[in-house]
């Protein structure tokens, strides 16, 4: 029998017992846990304190866990053991870093610990659902809720970047909507900057380049490296992308495919929200004109922060020209951008 990839009920781990999965990633497993008091830990008989979900260092490809518990370097994988302890430390030292920040609509971080081999860090447990299940229960759902649902993201976001911190998943998946209070960015996948930038062997079988199609940036293809650097462009990317979907109704098309399809000589596939929703009553075009230039495959074309990102997408910051050329090309007018009507701060 293969030994278990995930934790099985019941466990515990350190004052935590745990309850079931409630999802994995390349990096890593998030559980649904107990939490009890120190003295507590391991008895029975005891009411929990609270709920909370618990994310484990677990690089999908790198990781095993022989005696159903202890996380150790898989023994068929040869040569990655400096990329595995390379990204269990940066796991560990980004969750420290997110603890030091509070902000409503980035995921609180209670506490960060070492055990069983791995790391771990410990949030709230968020009820409601993704935005991941409302578009694909909805579809687009139009500029007023994407703005609703998604500024807040960028603000925290903003507030992240200002720190040092990098979130390099930005998706439907890690948006959550919860039954109170505001949307909230989880997962920031804090293994990732430091394993890709400080460790100069890996394979992509690793999965130390982690990486969602349609919602990442073309530089997260590869390493990150001072000629293919991973910086405040990649989120812009990922959170275009998210926002591209939110009012067109599907991901745009892997960055890899624009860009082998351009080296190619063929047309991107992309088809731009500006061209797509036109004529659409109900979006201000300045919005989807930024949505377009944070789209750019080319990080350096971009929105060089999150703040630049924001002014365009409020009409504040006209796109450069090249983003305007190629929206030119598609029959999109070209002229003065103005600051888009108020919407209502509804997510419903």
């Amino acid at each position: 029998m293969s030994a278990p990839s995930v934790l099985p009920e019941h466990t515990w781990i350190d004052y935590f017992r745990v309850v079931r999965r409630l999802g994995r990633g390349g990096f890593g497993v998030t559980y649904l846990a107990e939490e009890y008091r120190e003295w507590e830990a391991g008895s029975e008989g005891h009411s929990p304190l609270r709920l909370v979900a618990i994310k484990e260092y677990f690089p999908r490809g790198l990781a095993s866990r022989p005696d159903g518990q202890t996380v150790t370097l898989s023994p068929d994988v040869e040569g990655s053991e400096q990329a595995f302890h390379m990204a269990l430390k940066g796991f560990y030292n980004e969750a420290e870093s997110l603890m030091r920040f509070d902000h409503p609509n980035v995921i609180k971080i209670y506490r960060v610990f070492q055990r069983n081999g791995t790391a771990y860090y410990v949030m709230p447990f968020l009820k409601g659902e993704s935005l991941k299940s409302i578009l694909k229960r909805e579809g687009a759902i139009g500029e007023a809720r994407t703005r609703a649902m998604l500024l807040p993201v960028l603000d925290g976001l903003i507030h992240a970047h200002a720190r040092g911190i990098l979130h390099r998943d930005i998706k439907p998946d890690n948006v959550m909507i919860p039954d109170e209070g505001g949307p909230v960015l989880i997962d920031f996948g804090a293994a990732r900057a430091q394993a890709v930038d400080e460790v100069g062997e890996y394979t992509r079988h690793s999965e130390l380049v982690a990486y969602t199609p349609g919602y990442a940036a073309l530089e997260q293809y590869g390493r990150a490296t001072r000629d293919n650097p991973h910086g405040p462009q990649t989120d812009v990317y990922g959170l275009a992308a998210v926002m591209y979907h939110c009012v067109v109704g599907e991901a745009p098309p892997e960055a890899s495919l624009r860009s082998m399809r351009l080296s190619n000589g063929d047309e991107d596939p992309i088809v731009p929200a500006s061209v797509r929703l036109m004529d659409t009553p109900g979006f201000t075009r300045a919005f989807l004109a930024a949505i377009d230039w944070g789209l750019e495959l080319a990080s350096r074309n971009r929105p060089a922060t999150l703040k630049e990102f924001r002014s365009a997408l409020d009409g504040a910051l006209e796109p450069p020209a090249l983003t305007q050329a190629r929206l030119e090309r598609h029959g999109v007018s070209i002229e003065p951008y103005s600051r888009p009507v108020a919407f209502p701060s509804t997510l419903n």
